[in-house]
């Protein structure tokens, strides 16, 4: 299997030099090409900081991330921005999107970045407003939509310049069961395409997407599950369950 991340020894710490407090600690990861990655821990174990750092927001104290081979350069802002504006699509828990421009222009307005025609970039807009079953909400501001219909709107963000991989931060984590279920189903149909996912969750129902299932404790991946496209969301469930009791969690 073919890995689209790979890092080694990878450490981040906050603080002075050798007095920091160490959040990612010497960690190596493969995340397969092509497929949706969960990432789980409890408060403080580090996931969401490991997303930033595999998405180039932040950089390692410490380590190597590749990304299909290509080793990220932190010193080169330029070659860094180009890196997070194509080869990535990020989906923060609070959707961050613009209050002030409908949900249609704040998809747009990231579109407009890449190189592609703005006809070409708006086609692609509404296809996957559409799909994504939020066309009709298209001149509506996010203050007037519910709050799954805004993380639909960032995943839509996240898609539109079809990057190879797509990150989300707890994108289910203020919603209800319900409307959890349609962003994560939202979500998978970006690995159909053959888009790899990766998402930080606490929750185990949502963690029984994932191909892959990591489990971090202090900074470190302390274990982890593997799922073929034929094991069901049930016997996921249940191996998820015993893994957690496994750590107290």
């Amino acid at each position: 299997m073919t890995n689209i991340i790979e890092t080694k020894g990878l450490k981040k710490a906050f603080g002075p030099k050798d007095k920091g407090v160490v959040v990612i600690d010497q960690l190596n990861l493969a995340i397969p090409k092509g497929k949706c990655t969960m990432i789980m821990g409890s408060s403080g174990s580090g996931k969401s900081t490991l997303l930033y750092l595999l998405s180039g927001m932040d950089e390692p104290t410490e380590g190597t991330i590749e990304i299909d081979g290509i080793a990220l350069d932190s010193s080169n802002e330029r070659k860094m921005s180009l890196f997070r504006r194509n080869k990535v699509g990020f989906v923060f828990q609070d959707h961050n999107l613009i209050s002030s421009l409908t949900l249609k222009e704040n998809i747009l307005v990231a579109g407009y970045l890449s190189k592609e025609s703005r006809k070409m970039v708006k086609e692609r807009a509404h296809a996957l407003m559409e799909q994504l079953g939020i066309v009709s909400l298209k001149n509506r501001y996010p203050s007037e939509v519910s709050g799954g219909q805004k993380q639909r709107c960032a995943i839509v963000r996240a898609m539109i310049n079809q990057p190879d991989i797509i990150m989300a931060d707890e994108p289910t984590g203020n919603l209800n069961s319900s409307t959890s279920i349609q962003v994560l189903d939202s979500l998978i149909k970006a690995k159909h395409k053959n888009q790899s996912i990766i998402m930080v969750t606490h929750d185990p129902k949502s963690a029984c997407y994932g191909d892959l299932i990591v489990f971090m404790r202090d900074g470190k991946i302390v274990d982890s599950l593997i799922f073929g496209e034929h094991v069901v969301k049930g016997e996921r469930y249940e191996a998820l369950l015993n893994l957690l009791k496994k750590y107290s969690w």
